[in-house]
């Protein structure tokens, strides 16, 4: 018998306030492996397998996902709340808000454009150095957590929770990505 996933309202929010057509998914298991992934799923084919994915998350397996191919986000792992907070303050708004521990944050920033992978390189890393994020997890390829499935932060488990979603372009992200188209 499936285990009925109680929290598609919200991811339905976190994935389409990042306005993305196809997402890559997967699943890591208690130390860290990939034990699956699967690519280039919309989110309809999600819904399909959300029960599926609910049993392997009770499990004990990260649910985890990024958009599929060149995008214009970036991810920024690793954050405090006061350091949510100074993004806001540096103009780096978040589109969406995730916490998947206690003060622990991913935070998703919505840019100007679509990125290709050399400029997406660029800016991630520019933007986790300004923000203190973690940079091994904050590339333009890495995955985020997935709200609704629980997250092993800390080895003790967390729901991973939306915490905001407006959804729109950091106010800073037009300047940010012309001046690193030019260097």
């Amino acid at each position: 018998m499936h285990t009925p996933f109680k929290h598609e309202a919200e991811l339905e929010r976190q994935l389409r306030t990042m306005e993305i057509s196809y997402f890559d998914l997967r699943i890591v298991n208690s130390v860290g492996k990939v034990v699956e992934q699967r690519e280039e799923l919309l989110f309809s084919q999600i819904k399909d397998i959300l029960e599926w994915l609910n049993e392997k998350n009770e499990k004990g397996n990260s649910i985890e996902f990024r958009p599929h191919g060149e995008h214009g986000l970036t991810l920024l792992t690793g954050l405090t709340h006061d350091q949510v907070q100074n993004a806001k303050l540096t103009h780096c708004e978040p589109a969406l808000i995730v916490e998947y521990g206690q003060n622990q944050f991913q935070i998703w920033l919505k840019h100007d454009r679509k990125l290709l992978a050399d400029a997406a390189t660029q800016v991630s890393a520019h933007l986790c150095r300004k923000l203190d994020a973690d940079c091994e997890h904050s590339k333009w390829d890495s995955f985020g957590y997935m709200v609704g499935f629980v997250a092993s932060a800390d080895d003790k488990p967390f729901l991973v929770e939306l915490v905001a979603h407006s959804g729109e372009v950091f106010s800073s992200a037009m300047a940010l990505n012309d001046r690193l188209a030019k260097s």
